[in-house]
């Protein structure tokens, strides 16, 4: 029998050389003070021994004799090392009074394992037989995971500590989905976390496995698969079922409809594929649209040869434009999550403000965002030493907020504070999100927290977040689909905000800042010539006044209301999903018509002038206002429901720099 000797000191090896070479050989395991448990445990199993023999009271990872840290070691070779022989400890107390001095440790009595008492208790020996085969990983698994959860101490992992755990799940989903595969070359942040004990207890009773994770993707692929493979054998039947018959228009619209909706559950699936391979499966639904256009075709023709479905056909037709307008086909293609419309998230300029940035949450949000370390686009705020709000505003002071495209905000950025404070308003992170907002910060801000209490999500929102995340933790534990969800809802948060709405929202952020940086405009005191004479409603012939005088705090006003408004849409549209993008149009000509205010303003044509002097594009003619003129023109097309209805975010957004060059402009 070869037994393995774990112990700093060199008498007790002697003592059994000497006194038990009956029962086999017994070989140091060379340990000093300074090594790692775990590190302890890896070199043990490398040396094959049938049974390996601990000394419990030794002064591991330079501890206090008392501290019994060599229990540690056997969950270490029974869980991490999948060590399956006999495991002996030994030390000058019995088993009685370790479990009286560490109760948590009832391991001591599980199968396999033997505690003796020095100097005699090595004489039972004699009467146990060794044996490397009592037991498999299975059975370890069942008989130590009820003691853990009985001694793992979730206080302790919470916050400070637990954020490892969070960095760790992310970085297992993003391996997973991005390679297809589990890799756990995690950063050294999270490999030094996992060599603490009760992290590793922690991340074995309750961690994302492998199988788990790459099970879920698989099972997602499979579906999806079988998706396509019954809609193109639909498509085939139905192709076959048509020929030669005359089908009703209501069947026709039907069949189409039928084909778009299941279509549509694909979107529920393609966040789970690759880049790669959601790049081959778009190809797939553009031919199976293809061949359903092609149906289209084959009972359009059967229809056109009836007059009296004329107005039916008509009708049939006008429905299938509006299902070809939904775009079903290009929201499938933009489902991916790591591509925003205009702006690749890899060129994303962001800033982080979290207490934890170096100890891992930076280095994650890095390769989620950019795939590597990108330290001239990331940018993470100096807070590490920071002890109360104001000296993190001071430090937010000095960014250039309308650089980034958006902000990463912890909730609790300071929790020596945060812990012991019991009205949300005045938590850490809800403080500065205030502050970022009355200061006149629309960067889009993603508040990123491991509390799942209602109450903090409320006073998120209250306070203008526009997103919020949730990190995984110990109080909030998610099965593997879950996690990957959520590991998905994040990077589809970031993606959103690079997208070509949010992008123009921190455009129109720099021009709302150059409000306060500007000095002098020529709209504040304009002379616009004498004699000017306009023709009102009643047909009257009236002289305009000379010269107008307009309120700079008034039209600021005016433009930061309409920026609040297409903040708030855009969120409602992308994060709350709350408005559905055919009604884009009603919001885009609603806050047109808002930012035309300014022109009215600057005109001073008010409701009484309006009864006075006529319409304000009457105005601007005489007044030779040709820019303010195109721009109220835009806006009067706005107002008519027909023409509204035809507005794009394009067109929503030349008509809002015309209204920014309009008043910043150098006369």
């Amino acid at each position: 029998m070869n037994i393995g000797v774990i112990d700093i000191e060199s008498k007790t090896l002697d003592y059994l050389q000497s006194e038990f070479k009956h029962i086999g050989t017994f070989a140091p395991i060379v340990t000093n003070e300074e090594d790692k448990l775990s590190a302890i445990a890896q070199k043990a199993v490398k040396g094959k021994y049938d049974a390996i023999a601990i000394n419990l009271e030794c002064k591991y990872e330079k501890s206090k004799r008392t501290a019994l840290k060599g229990i540690e070691l056997t969950y270490w070779l029974r869980l991490k090392e999948n060590y399956l022989g006999t495991i002996l400890t030994y030390g000058f107390l019995t088993s009685g009074q370790v479990l009286r001095l560490k109760p948590e440790y009832v391991v001591l009595h599980a199968p396999g394992n033997y505690h003796y008492c020095l100097p005699y208790g090595f004489k039972e020996l004699d009467n146990i037989q060794l044996n490397s085969n009592e037991f498999d990983i299975n059975s370890i698994k069942a008989t130590y995971t009820p003691i853990i959860r009985k001694m793992l101490d979730l206080d302790a992992i919470r916050h400070k500590e637990a954020n490892w755990w969070g960095i760790k799940i992310l970085w297992d989903c993003h391996k997973v989905y991005t390679e297809g595969e589990f890799v756990a070359d995690y950063p050294n942040c999270i490999s030094q976390e996992m060599n603490k004990l009760n992290n590793f207890l922690l991340q074995y009773c309750y961690g994302t496995s492998k199988s788990r994770l790459e099970n879920v993707i698989q099972n997602k692929r499979d579906e999806l698969n079988d998706k396509l493979e019954e809609l193109e054998s639909s498509i085939q039947k139905s192709k076959e079922s048509i020929r030669g018959k005359k089908i009703s228009i209501e069947e026709k619209v039907s069949f189409i409809k039928g084909f778009q909706d299941e279509i549509e559950e694909y979107k529920t699936y393609l966040p789970y594929l690759s880049a790669e391979e959601r790049k081959a499966y778009t190809i797939k639904i553009e031919d199976n649209k293809n061949e359903i256009n092609l149906l289209d075709d084959a009972r359009m023709a059967e229809s056109s040869s009836s007059q009296n479905e004329e107005s039916s056909l008509e009708q049939f037709q006008s429905d299938f434009k509006k299902i070809e307008q939904e775009n079903i086909f290009e929201e499938i293609k933009t489902t991916a999550p790591t591509v925003g419309t205009t702006k690749e998230l890899k060129m994303a300029n962001v800033l982080l403000i979290d207490d934890q940035a170096s100890d891992g949450w930076a280095e994650i949000y890095q390769n989620l965002i950019y795939g590597e370390k990108c330290l001239n686009l990331f940018t993470v705020l100096n807070i590490e030493n920071a002890k109360n709000v104001n000296q993190i505003k001071k430090e937010v002071k000095k960014e250039d907020i309308n650089s980034y495209d958006f902000i990463l905000l912890d909730l609790r950025i300071i929790p020596t504070l945060d812990d012991k404070e019991a009205d949300t308003s005045k938590i850490s992170g809800i403080q500065i999100l205030r502050y970022l907002r009355n200061t006149g910060c629309f960067c889009p801000i993603l508040i990123t927290s491991a509390s799942n209490k209602i109450w903090s999500y409320q006073e998120i929102l209250k306070n203008n977040a526009d997103a919020y995340w949730l990190k995984e933790g110990v109080d909030n534990l998610l099965d593997a689909e879950s996690s990957l969800k959520n590991y998905v809802s994040l990077k589809e948060t970031m993606s959103i905000f690079c997208n070509e709405e949010y992008s123009f929202l921190n455009e129109m952020q720099a021009v709302h800042f150059s409000f306060y940086s500007k000095n002098s405009y020529w709209w504040k005191n304009k002379e616009w010539g004498k004699n000017i004479k306009v023709r009102n409603l009643k047909g009257q012939v009236r002289k305009l006044p000379d010269s107008t005088a307009s309120n700079v705090k008034d039209i600021k006003a005016i433009y930061r209301d309409g920026l609040v408004a297409y903040r708030n849409f855009i969120q409602d549209l992308y994060i709350q999903k709350s408005i559905s993008k055919k009604r884009s149009w009603y919001y885009y000509s609603s806050i047109m018509i808002h930012f035309a205010k300014t022109i009215e303003k600057i005109h001073n044509q008010l409701t009484d002038d309006y009864e006075k002097y006529g319409t304000v594009s009457g105005v601007l003619n005489a007044r030779k206002d040709s820019k303010g003129k195109v721009i109220y023109k835009l806006r009067n097309d706005a107002a008519h429901f027909d023409n509204s209805r035809r507005i794009t975010f394009t067109d929503f957004r030349n008509y809002v720099r015309l209204v920014n060059d309009y008043l910043l402009a150098e006369y």
